[in-house]
């Protein structure tokens, strides 16, 4: 209010020009608005009639000035009222913002007292943790050495079944030499009395001696490889101890022929006649997908399958017959736009049960690329046997990729009794297929495959 009220003194200075009177007679006065004359009338002068020069006319202007100065005035006036409604305006204004930021500071100051809050259960929270992250440690470190002390007593428990195994192993390869002796001798005492001998040429000039007379199965086992095969049966055809002998003995014809294993009765298996020279006897055939591969260790042991489709020879077949002379294998191979491939490997042997019939091969030649011995963690040379029930790797490869039985270490290049997915080229499953990797890589499945031997 004092501001609106200097200014209204300021302007109102401005607008009213200063005045000076001279009483010095017959003198003019000049300032820098307008004239004042100032008349000096002797005493005793006449002065009814008499007039200042022009003064109607100052009157008129003062008037006239006088009217301005009253309209400058209401105008200001009017201005001091604008001004006034301004003030008021602003002081509402102030008192609104005023009330504003003291609701501000107020959250302001709920804020913090809530963050200050929050900070105290964040810290709470973390010892919380912190002290649960401790224990858990600690019996985490406490189970771990319980494991390691577990695992410690299993390893021992194996080690010393694994002695018992081999020790009873070795009793038993005593007793089977010593029965496989007596029995050799009691054979050659039988042929010694019936005294009827007949002679088989066979290709090459050599003859074979057998006996025409019935003798009990059992009796007829062979013992060494060197050894002439004793006495068979003279009431049907000569059973060969695999297809390589029938080839000698001038069998030249592919299918399917008994072969003389030392089992209770003879095994049937496919004879090749025609790869290679023939005399191949074939322990896995896949041409189909009508035999499902995904069998028991039990069903892999003794075999399963036609012998004129896909079948699995048996691991103790392929055993006793690889463990009785130094056998080659050979994996024919056949795509989908029947382009073939072939594997040699010059040296095949599967051990026995006890030693989970761990493969032994080496000796690689062929077109199809090496995917089975060669070194490093998919190698299948010295591999045992494994499938879905019983896992002889730490994969557990069977289960995860078919399932199927097969010589696993880290899974394997090859994979030969997987699942028979048929013409899923490129994009079939990886691993799981009927698969070769060193010809058509981890996602390819065969569309036949062939697995034979020979001396």
């Amino acid at each position: 209010m004092a501001s609106v009220v200097l200014l209204t003194v300021l302007v109102l200075c401005v607008s009213f020009p200063s005045r000076a009177q001279d009483v010095r007679p017959h003198r003019e006065y000049v300032d820098k608005g307008y004239c004042t004359y100032t008349y000096v009338v002797p005493p005793g002068s006449r002065t009814g009639s008499f007039s200042p020069p022009r003064l109607e006319e100052q009157l008129a202007e003062t008037k006239e000035k006088t009217a301005r100065l009253e309209n400058q005035v209401d105008l200001l006036m009017s201005m001091v009222q604008t001004l006034l409604g301004l003030q008021s305006d602003l002081t509402s204004r102030v008192d609104s913002l005023g009330a504003q930021l003291e609701l501000e500071q107020n959250l302001t100051r709920g804020l913090r007292e809530q963050e200050t809050r929050l900070q105290t259960q964040v810290q709470n929270l973390t010892w919380e943790l912190q002290e649960q992250e401790t224990r858990l440690q600690t019996q985490v470190q406490n189970l771990t050495q319980e494991l390691q002390e577990q695992e410690t007593r299993l390893q021992t428990q194996v080690q010393t079944l694994t002695q018992e195994l081999q020790e009873q192993e070795t009793r038993l390869q005593i007793q089977v030499q010593n029965l496989t002796t007596n029995l050799y001798e009691h054979d050659a005492i039988i042929k010694h009395q019936l005294q009827c001998n007949c002679e088989r040429p066979v290709p090459g000039g050599d003859i074979i001696s057998t006996t025409t007379a019935t003798l009990p199965r059992e009796w007829t086992v062979t013992t060494q490889p060197s050894t002439p095969p004793p006495a068979k049966e003279s009431t049907g055809p000569v059973t060969e101890n695999d297809c390589a002998e029938y080839h000698s003995s001038g069998v030249t014809t592919s299918g399917v022929y008994p072969i003389g294993l030392r089992l209770p009765a003879d095994v049937e298996a496919f004879c090749d006649m025609d790869t290679a020279g023939g005399g191949w006897t074939v322990i896995q055939r896949r041409q189909d997908g009508s035999v499902p591969f995904n069998r028991t260790w039990e069903e892999y042991k003794l075999g399963f399958g036609t012998k004129s489709g896909e079948y699995w020879l048996g691991n103790e077949n392929i055993h006793l017959l690889t463990n009785q002379k130094n056998y080659c294998l050979r994996i024919d191979l056949l795509d989908w736009n029947n382009e073939s491939r072939y594997a040699e490997y010059s040296t095949f042997r599967v051990s026995g049960e006890s030693d989970g019939y761990r493969l032994h091969i080496s000796g690689y030649s062929g077109t199809a690329g090496d995917s089975m011995s060669m070194t490093g963690a998919y190698s299948n040379n010295g591999q045992r046997f494994s499938t879905v029930d019983r896992h002889n790797n730490a994969h557990q490869c069977s289960q995860r990729l078919g399932p199927a039985g097969w010589w696993f270490r880290a899974c394997s290049f090859s994979y030969l009794n997987g699942r028979y997915l048929g013409n899923c080229g490129d994009s079939c499953p990886d691993w799981q297929g009927v698969m070769w990797y060193s010809w058509k890589g981890k996602s390819y499945s065969l569309k036949s495959v062939f697995m034979k031997i020979r001396p």
